[in-house]
């Protein structure tokens, strides 16, 4: 009986704390704090929780009625300097709440409690992280980019430092900005009608999906440039729901996938750490895609999208020229002056093998007013440089996304 009962005992605890380790994971989390240079700066990350051993050392310490949330779950807040290129850590809070007086206050651990812990690790009365060995980055200023999960987000000013055993090896820093805040970004998609319209993929022509209903699309690594073009990314296709089935890449159908991707213009871009990325820079994003059945293809069809591009269509001077053509002919719609409607309207048309457009259709709608007025807009431009296979020009579908804004003079 005593046996089993703590055999159970130590079964909850591990699934208790596993269950604290994915909600700390799911949430976003707040970080320690460093100085550098005489400047503060938010630690996204903490050091101390890197040692095992330490971190459980520095649990046994922290009072029990410390304050815990959700963005902290651990309770304590570590502040660290850099001195003589070593990481030091200066010294560590908790919060309590004082239930008389119904309000929060700030305690420092005791000198004692942190020798208690860290005593091995003092250098010259300096606390250095001689345990610690990884990248870290330090940031300030505005939020640019944020997920609610982990440390995932991005700030104007990064630090990005790589420690060697407590000892600073290199030291980045970096101006993030804002590039293009129009444009498109994988977070846009409402759901898989949507998912299906900006990616008409061509699963009929592969014999390895026969009898799968639905695959899974994984997307990551975006780069884009300056200009908001999809440079490069990783896609993987697998089959979802069959167990019997090997759950390979198919790698034609992810080229295909990319191709359709680069085809997206401009997308919503941000430079962040001395790379353009996208808006949606997580790890990686993925959805299903419901397949439809085999259909012989037509003539006509085969001509309208290939897996792989000689040259893409571009509007005459490219797209910086297409961008200005479109705001220069552009009319404010009344929805948008009177009503405050803003957004993009997306559109996709075909550019036929001589230059021409046609073919437009809505696939994504902010207002029928503002979708119309993007239709005559792109009905008015010249003839493109039509896209090519093996040299000869091919019809090819292209999606435009036309940004309204209200008039800053009347905001």
């Amino acid at each position: 009986m005593g046996k089993n009962f703590r055999t159970t005992k130590r079964l909850f605890a591990c699934a208790f704390l596993f269950v604290m380790a994915l909600c700390a994971s799911a949430t976003g989390q707040e970080g320690d704090v460093i100085m550098i240079d005489g400047e503060r700066w938010n630690l996204l990350g903490k050091p101390i929780d890197h040692d095992s051993v330490l971190y459980h050392r520095l649990l046994e310490v922290l009072p029990k009625d410390r304050s815990i949330n959700t963005a902290n779950w651990d309770g304590y807040r570590g502040y660290w300097n850099i001195k003589d290129n070593r990481l030091c850590l200066d010294h560590i809070e908790i919060e309590r709440y004082d239930k008389d007086k119904k309000r929060s206050h700030v305690e420092n651990i005791p000198a004692a409690d942190i020798r208690k812990v860290f005593g091995k690790y003092y250098q010259q009365k300096e606390i250095v992280a001689t345990w610690f060995t990884a990248e870290i980055r330090a940031a300030k200023g505005n939020t640019l980019y944020y997920v609610h999960s982990g440390y995932y987000r991005n700030l104007e000013y990064e630090q990005l430092l790589t420690i060697q055993k407590g000892k600073v090896t290199n030291r980045q820093t970096y101006h993030n900005r804002v590039v293009l805040s129009y444009g498109f970004s994988l977070s846009d998609i409402k759901d898989e009608a949507e998912i299906k319209r900006l990616f008409p993929l061509h699963t009929q022509n592969y014999p390895e999906l026969a009898g799968v209903k639905r695959i899974l699309i994984t997307i990551s690594n975006i780069r884009l440039d300056a200009r908001g073009n999809l440079v490069d990314c990783d896609v993987r296709v697998t089959p979802l729901g069959q167990t019997n089935k090997k759950k390979e890449n198919i790698q034609g159908l992810a080229q295909e996938m990319k191709t359709l991707l680069k085809k997206i213009r401009p997308w919503k871009t941000l430079y962040i750490n001395g790379e353009y990325v996208s808006t949606f820079n997580h790890d990686s994003t993925s959805f299903a895609y419901e397949l439809e059945q085999p259909k012989p293809a037509s003539a006509e069809e085969e001509c309208f999208d290939k897996d792989y591009f000689e040259e893409m269509p571009e509007f005459p001077g490219g797209i910086d020229k297409m961008l200005q053509f479109i705001a220069e002919n552009v009319r404010v719609p009344k929805c948008v002056t009177y009503a405050s409607v803003e957004g993009r309207s997306i559109i996709e048309m075909v550019v036929e093998k001589d230059g021409t457009l046609s073919d437009f259709k809505v696939v994504r709608s902010l207002h029928k007013d503002c979708d119309a007025e993007a239709i005559r807009v792109l009905k008015l431009m010249p003839k493109w440089k039509p896209g090519k296979v093996c040299g000869k020009p091919i019809r090819v579908k292209y999606t435009v996304p036309v940004q309204f804004r209200k008039p800053v003079s009347q905001k």
